[in-house]
């Protein structure tokens, strides 16, 4: 069987059983997964979250509420070569 991986990883840093920094985290610890860009998303004004998730490994984050263009242009970014 062929595993698919995805090419970037979008992921809200508030999720209700585990939070995003956990899911960076064992996204980099894993050898599948430690080369794919993660964007986070979050609502929260505290750049402390920002700062906190790029330390982990995440490469850019967008604030809630997006508009689509930035979500695409953000995501195109760290998929060109």
């Amino acid at each position: 069987m062929h595993e698919v991986m995805p090419d970037i990883i979008t992921l809200d840093l508030v999720m209700p059983k585990m939070d995003g920094f956990e899911v960076i985290k064992l996204l980099k610890e894993n050898v599948k997964t430690e080369l794919i860009p993660i964007i986070v998303i979050s609502g929260s004004e505290e750049v402390e979250m920002e700062e906190q998730a790029r330390s982990l490994g995440a490469k850019d984050s967008i604030k809630k509420p997006y508009e689509g263009n930035l979500l695409l242009s953000t995501v195109q970014k760290h998929l060109s070569p």
